[in-house]
């Protein structure tokens, strides 16, 4: 896989999508909300917010 210069937010999505999801089966872009920038009081970085139930938002630097 090529090293891209620019993420996308779906390229970033697919990538934590791949790392830490225990399913497989990630779910149709209507029906996730794809990445929500929301403010962290536990890190200084904003931190993208995954609509999956098993996985708490990781912090993107």
């Amino acid at each position: 896989m090529a090293a891209k210069e620019i993420l996308s937010p779906e390229d970033i999505f697919v990538m934590l999508g791949s790392s830490y999801h225990t399913r497989e089966v990630l779910q149709p872009a209507r029906e996730r909300r794809l990445l929500n920038h929301n403010r962290n009081r536990s890190c200084n970085t904003y931190c993208y917010c995954l609509s999956i139930p098993d996985i708490k938002p990781k912090c993107i630097t």
